[in-house]
C-alpha cells in the first residue's frame, strides 16, 4: 500500500499489493483490468517515472477484486463475476477502518440482491440460488490481509 496524500488520508494499493491480497497473479489481474472486472480508482494509465505506479487501487477496489476472485473460484462465468464485482465496488460503506456490512449477497438466476439473514433468503428464493456469500466475512478477510501487509492506514 502506498500513501498518496497523507493530508487527505488517501491510501492506495499497488498491483503487487492487490496480487498478494487476492492470491491472484499480476498478469491475471491485468487481464481483469482490461475486462473491467477490476478497476483502479486511484490511478489508471501510464506510470509517471521512477517510483510511480501505473495502477493504484483503493480499499473498495481491493475488496471487489477479492470477492471476484472468490466467486470465480466457485466456477461462475466472467459475466456474473463482473456483475458482482461492480455491485461490491458501488458499496460506499466498505472502508478499511469501518465495520463491514452485515448482509448476505445472493445471486439467483439473473437476480442479485441482499438479505439480512437466512430466514429472509428462504422466503425470497423460490428459484434456485446459484451463490450466497457474506459480504461481512469477505471484507473482514481483506481488512486482516491489509493489516498483515504491515502497512494498514491509521
Amino acid at each position: 500500500m502506498r500513501s498518496i496524500d497523507r493530508s487527505r488520508e488517501i491510501d492506495a494499493f499497488t498491483l503487487d499489493d492487490l496480487a498478494k491480497l487476492t492470491g491472484m497473479n499480476p498478469v491475471s489481474l491485468k487481464g481483469w483490468i482490461r475486462l473491467g472486472i477490476v478497476k483502479p480508482s486511484v490511478r489508471r494509465g501510464a506510470a509517471g517515472g521512477p517510483g510511480s505506479y501505473k495502477h493504484l487501487f483503493n480499499f473498495r477496489d481491493v475488496v471487489s477484486a477479492y470477492v471476484a476472485q472468490a466467486i470465480r473460484s466457485q466456477g461462475l462465468d466472467l459475466k456474473k463475476v463482473l456483475r458482482i464485482a461492480t455491485y461490491v465496488r458501488k458499496r460506499s460503506e466498505i472502508a478499511l477502518a469501518e465495520e463491514p456490512p452485515s448482509v448476505l449477497v445472493v445471486l439467483s438466476g439473473e437476480d442479485l440482491y441482499e438479505v439480512d439473514d437466512l430466514a429472509q433468503l428462504r422466503q425470497r428464493s423460490a428459484s434456485g440460488v446459484m451463490l450466497v456469500f457474506s459480504l461481512h466475512r469477505l471484507v473482514a478477510e481483506v481488512q486482516r490481509g491489509v493489516r498483515d501487509l504491515g502497512r494498514a492506514a491509521a
